[in-house]
């Protein structure tokens, strides 16, 4: 019985990460008329370039201190839950987040981020929305 629990739990884990690999990499599309591209990256960081602004990222100034930007999804019906979480590196303090929710379509990506960093939309809202391609 243990063995078949620990395959199965070994199966579910090996199926969540094979979702979540779907998310790395760099995905580009249009902010308000600017481009804007998010890179979520294999170790769990998220970096946002908007014209000449990099955002996140494993190193980041976070009012002059050494700060970073990591993602987290988790896949769900009848959105997937997405967190860009900013936190300190001296201590892995939490300082702040934008909650959110997307879908993937192959290599395309509609997402919806609080920028406000309160509660999570329950919906696709247009000013909070981005449509991103995969490249």
């Amino acid at each position: 019985m243990r063995t078949v629990l620990f395959t199965a739990a070994l199966l579910l884990g090996l199926a969540v990460q094979a979702q979540s690999d779907k998310i790395v990499g760099r995905w580009t599309g249009d902010d308000m008329g600017e481009p804007i591209t998010l890179v979520f990256d294999e170790e769990g960081f998220c970096t946002i370039l908007s014209g000449t602004d990099v955002v996140g990222g494993p190193n980041m100034d976070v009012g002059g201190f050494p700060g970073y930007m990591a993602y987290e999804v988790s896949f769900g019906d009848p959105y997937n839950f997405i967190d860009l979480n900013v936190y300190l590196k001296e201590d892995g303090s939490f300082l702040g987040g934008m909650p959110g929710i997307f879908t993937l379509d192959g290599k395309e990506m509609h997402i919806c981020l609080n920028f406000n960093g309160e509660v999570r939309p329950s919906a696709f809202v247009e000013d909070d929305s981005l449509w991103l391609t995969k490249e």
